[in-house]
């Protein structure tokens, strides 16, 4: 079966050694879970994938080791024991051409060649403020495009100085507003957390904005976190992970622990469309 993906060549950057020694870059997630389906999915955990200065490499996530050259038209190959994945760099922010890298990736084994398109970014030992994300923030999208390019819809983030917030679902350009969602949030770890909590009285789960850090009776009912990798003026990139307890009421009050994650990279940056 052949898959095809179209980019402009204009949108191709060349790697660099200098782009990858000594570096740690988030991807999405290249294993043999993937495999399994024949595909490779957003919903798979991201990867960090450490480059060294030798020409070898390993992915922290899976402790699995590579090693990795750039050809002769800049792409990037990462040779595994038995596969192989290239990645063509392209650029993630077209307007100033100094995001973090999007990039079009082929993984090779055997017989099986599947093509996927993600972010990636450099890790990097940024930090942030709590009042550095007070204000509007769009939610980014994990494409070689701006969201607003590929998608009808858009997500705007809403944080309070008083620790709440607000996630609304709007029109693309932010003039209509579909859907509003209370929220509560605090920075923890040099991570911002947004979550919705459940109070459960008499057996049974009940909207809240108790604590569940402090409150035994209270559970998170979702919990997403925003580790920030890296920074380009006012957008920042992050490796997100979300625990969403889809059925309280079959599943009971589940530790956050007991609770599915997944994880992905993802930017986000000032609210600027519409009012």
């Amino acid at each position: 079966e052949m898959y095809f993906t179209a980019f402009n060549i204009d949108d191709v950057e060349v790697w660099q050694e200098k782009d990858l020694q000594g570096q740690s870059i988030v991807f999405e997630h290249y294993s043999e879970t993937a495999l399994e389906l024949n595909r490779l999915q957003n919903s798979l955990p991201a990867m960090t994938y450490q480059f060294d200065d030798n020409g070898s490499g390993s992915v922290l996530e899976d402790n699995a080791n590579f090693t990795w050259l750039i050809d002769a038209d800049g792409v990037l190959i990462m040779s595994f024991s038995d596969y192989s994945i290239r990645w063509l760099k392209l650029f993630d922010d077209r307007s100033d051409r100094k995001g973090g890298a999007s990039v079009f990736a082929l993984y090779e084994k055997d017989e099986i060649n599947v093509q996927y398109t993600n972010m990636a970014t450099t890790l990097s030992a940024s930090s942030w403020q709590a009042s550095d994300l007070v204000g509007n923030w769009d939610h980014g999208f994990s494409s070689s495009q701006p969201k607003y390019d590929v998608m009808g819809y858009g997500i705007k983030w809403e944080l309070l100085a008083d620790g709440s917030a607000n996630l609304k679902a709007t029109s693309a350009d932010g003039s209509i507003l579909y859907k509003t969602t209370p929220l509560q949030w605090y920075m923890e770890n040099n991570q911002v957390v947004l979550y919705r909590s459940l109070e459960w009285v008499n057996g049974n789960p009940t909207s809240s904005n108790c604590d569940p850090r402090s409150d035994s009776n209270c559970f998170y009912r979702q919990y997403r976190s925003w580790q920030l990798l890296g920074q380009h003026g006012n957008r920042y990139y992050v490796l997100e992970s979300l625990y969403d307890n889809g059925n309280p009421w079959q599943d009971g009050p589940l530790a956050l622990e007991e609770i599915a994650v997944h994880h992905r990279t993802n930017f986000y940056q000032p609210f600027k469309k519409g009012q």
